[in-house]
């Protein structure tokens, strides 16, 4: 694949079009062709690239951006052992507390190594979960959807060695795969109930009283906002919104007891914020569109430096005319399909 910098061939990165209207059917070929599959995808074959071309672009885009319409296998959700690392059952924690009152030392080991037995496993099934989607990437029809799944990995990070829960992982995965070409604020929404992001940011430990800013920083910062749109205050209020938002086993769980049901200051805005109302008060801030935009715009077509090295206002002419004009769809209801058909059917992109 070649490198996302790299304008087409006889092209400067200087004399790219700044043009956001659609290219012109006739203006649209193999090479046409080739670049979307590159960039929308993970590349095609000759035949599957002369197809789009005779396509033109607007079918062409389309049915990239339609990843429903074309058969495939669904995920199922029994696809991995959910159970490896379930939390032990009530009989058990009593089971572990008799022993450690007792000082049974062999009951005691025996349960450490049924831990360890377990956490060898669900290494084993990450294993096989990395190499499921993989294979998954490398044979879907819907290329697409997959490289947003990956796009929203890249962008939502997080990591096994800290979550250590393999299943996790994998619903993590499905998240990003139902949202792919969503909307985006119903995946910020679905970030904050995610078992996998509560445990990575430590959010499942946050309380009132004791909030854990770990999960409003990173909202902020990297997720929505970017550095310089927000205040440390609006973290320690957001972290306060977002006090008692856990899970237990494999589902989101809202323990009313931890959250703090108090006034808080947020970006301007005051009231009795909960999580939600703390998405909803970042994704009303206009930066927010802008910084995923720009961030969706640097992996499909352009790569851009980070918002702390190059501010918005600072974006090469033509790029920075895209970003604003994604911008301004994605502003409008958060249609991630909208907002990507826009690019890929524009001769800037080409």
């Amino acid at each position: 694949m070649p490198s996302v910098t790299q304008p087409p061939a006889g092209q400067t990165a200087k004399s790219r079009t700044a043009n956001m209207s659609p290219i012109k059917p006739q203006d649209f070929g193999y090479e046409q062709a080739r670049h979307l599959l590159w960039r929308a995808g993970f590349g095609g074959t000759p035949q599957q690239i002369q197809t789009l071309a005779s396509w033109g672009p607007t079918k062409a885009v389309d049915y990239l951006l339609s990843p429903e319409q074309v058969e495939f296998d669904k995920v199922k959700a029994d696809l991995f052992d959910r159970d490896i690392m379930a939390p032990p059952s009530a009989e058990q924690r009593q089971m572990y507390r008799e022993a450690q009152k007792a000082g049974d030392e062999d009951a005691l080991a025996k349960v450490r190594l049924m831990r360890q037995e377990r956490e060898r496993l669900d290494r084993r099934q990450i294993a096989e979960v990395q190499k499921w989607w993989l294979k998954r990437m490398v044979e879907t029809p819907r290329p697409l959807e997959e490289k947003m799944t990956l796009f929203w990995h890249g962008h939502f990070a997080t990591s096994y060695r800290t979550i250590e829960n393999s299943y996790h992982m994998f619903l993590q995965n499905e998240l990003f795969r139902t949202h792919a070409v969503g909307k985006f604020d119903q995946l910020l929404l679905g970030i904050i109930r995610d078992p996998a992001m509560l445990a990575y940011l430590d959010n499942n430990d946050s309380r009132k009283g004791k909030p854990n800013e770990n999960l409003a920083r990173e909202i902020m910062e990297l997720f929505a906002l970017g550095i310089g749109a927000y205040g440390e205050k609006d973290i320690k209020e957001g972290a306060r919104a977002l006090t008692g938002y856990t899970f237990q086993d494999d589902a989101f769980q809202f323990q009313k007891n931890n959250h703090d049901d108090g006034a808080k200051t947020i970006l301007g805005k005051s009231g009795k914020w909960n999580g939600e109302d703390f998405v909803k008060i970042i994704l009303a801030q206009p930066a927010c569109a802008m910084f995923i935009a720009r961030k969706m715009y640097g992996f499909f077509a352009e790569e851009l430096p980070p918002t702390e090295r190059m501010s918005d206002r600072e974006l090469p002419p033509a790029a920075g005319q895209a970003v604003r004009t994604m911008a301004g769809t994605l502003s409008k209801g958060w249609d991630l399909r909208e907002t990507l058909r826009q690019l890929f059917l524009s001769e800037h992109f080409y």
